[in-house]
């Protein structure tokens, strides 16, 4: 008799720790999909900012563009005003020359 009540106290064990393990293992499962599922997204997320990151090169480069050309436009102006001073600066001379020229030519004239 305690045989049988042992052996049925067993096979209510073993049906307790398999019932246990099978809830063990499908909260297991549960958690290994959440976890997949987290994962995929940190993965979607990574890359929605490598994209975000290339786009944001793409338009860093765009500005530098910008700036490099509104530099050699500078640059260019610069070396443009430079020249029309230069420029200036030989009208100047030669009005001069001219106004010296014409006064001996008054002077040469009246005499």
């Amino acid at each position: 008799d305690k045989i049988k009540a042992l052996e049925t106290k067993l096979v209510a064990s073993e049906e307790e720790l398999n019932y246990l393990m099978s809830n063990e293992e499908q909260k297991r499962e549960a958690l290994k999909d959440e976890y997949t599922t987290e994962i995929e997204e940190l993965k979607d997320k990574v890359a929605e900012l490598e994209s975000h990151k290339d786009h944001l090169r793409m338009e860093k480069d765009i500005v530098q563009q910008k700036l490099e050309e509104e530099w050699n436009m500078t640059k260019d102006s610069n070396s443009l005003f430079e020249e029309n001073e230069k420029l200036l600066n030989e009208v100047n001379r030669l009005r001069i020359q001219l106004n010296v020229k014409e006064h001996e030519i008054m002077e040469l004239s009246s005499n």
